[in-house]
Order: C-alpha cells, then structure tokens, then sequence
C-alpha cells in the first residue's frame, strides 16, 4: 500500500524540480540567505550568466 502512495508522490517531486530549474534558468539573479551555527546569517547572491 506504501509503493502505491510513493509513486505518485515521487512523480510530483520530479515535476515540481523541473518547474523549479526552468524557473531558476530566467532568472538572471537570485539571492538565497542560509542561517549557519550559533544563529549567523549567511547571504548567497547567484549570477546566472546564461539567462535572456
């Protein structure tokens, strides 16, 4: 009964990462903030080169 459940779900996450790439490949900057040890923050900006 579990497989039956874990197929479809694993499906929805294949289609929700490609949407997510495809998103992430037009954008020409994105910016992501990670928390680190002992409560620091740590800001990532990405230059996407390639995009439009």
């Amino acid at each position: 009964m579990m497989k039956r459940k874990l197929i479809p779900f694993t499906l929805f996450l294949a289609a929700l990462s490609a949407s997510t790439t495809s998103i992430a490949a037009s954008q020409e900057i994105s910016k992501s903030i990670y928390t680190c040890n002992d409560n620091q923050v740590m800001e990532v900006i990405y230059v996407n080169t390639e995009a439009g």
